[in-house]
């Protein structure tokens, strides 16, 4: 079985889709056999350019079809376990699983793109928690940068600990301000205070209180930047050395 990582979210759309795309187009270009399966999405239909497969397998470069990377695909924009429903459909996490052995059988190594945070529900007594567990493998947690993010990333991690998962660290994204350098102490954080915003105080925070190492500040970037522009970003703001070392 192929080596993987488990990219979940403090929420939905914190950016979980575009990150775990950039990084695997990042590592990808330094030669590591790298595939993204995102083993259920609700909202879109494969082939959307609004779909995350679309979006996964555009970013990353792979040539796997979208519905490889991701083989339940739901129109309703709704937990799985409704919009599934919706589609006649009953999910179990075997299935899920069984579902993404052409990519695990292919690559080294496999980015999992949960759906929404860990505890959305897959059906009535499973969620995504539960696949987690299953795969085995090491998450990483897409939070927000700013306002309420400490809340929710305390508490995914408090919820991923729970169920005995290993969590490997912590990438905040879409910062809507300049990213904070230095800030390592409350002392750092007080001298600062001309500038001081909930931006700037919340990795410093979310580390102190779970110990969990910040992977990644990524500034907010434009989807009018072309792929390259945007990957050149992501790089420069994530610490991608530990996240090989990691795998």
């Amino acid at each position: 079985m192929a080596k993987g990582i488990f990219i979940t979210g403090t929420d939905t759309g914190v950016g979980k889709t575009w990150v775990t795309g950039g990084l695997a187009y990042l590592l990808r270009k330094k030669k590591i056999n790298l595939g993204i399966w995102k083993p259920v999405q609700c909202g879109e239909s494969w082939g959307k350019k609004t779909a995350d497969s679309y979006e996964l397998k555009r970013r990353a470069g792979v040539d796997d079809l979208e519905n490889v990377i991701a083989p339940f695909s739901f129109p309703a924009p709704l937990a799985p376990i409704i919009a599934s429903r919706l589609d006649g459909k009953v999910l179990q996490v075997d299935e899920l699983i069984d579902s993404g052995a052409p990519i695990i059988n292919k690559y080294e190594v496999v980015f999992v793109e949960g759906a929404g945070g860990l505890a959305v529900p897959i059906n009535e007594t499973q969620m995504i928690v539960d696949l987690a567990i299953q795969l085995g493998y090491p998450l990483i947690i897409v939070a927000r940068a700013g306002l309420g993010t400490i809340n929710h990333t305390l508490l995914t991690i408090d919820f991923a600990k729970k169920y005995g998962l290993r969590i490997l660290g912590i990438i905040l994204n879409n910062y809507q301000s300049p990213i904070p350098k230095n800030l390592f102490s409350m002392e750092d954080i007080c001298q600062h205070r001309e500038v001081i915003n909930s931006e700037y105080s919340n990795a410093f925070i979310i580390n102190k209180f779970s110990k969990i190492p910040i992977l990644g500040n990524i500034p907010h970037i434009s989807e009018s930047l072309d792929l390259h522009e945007q990957f050149n970003i992501l790089n420069c703001h994530v610490d991608l050395e530990s996240i090989i070392a990691l795998i």
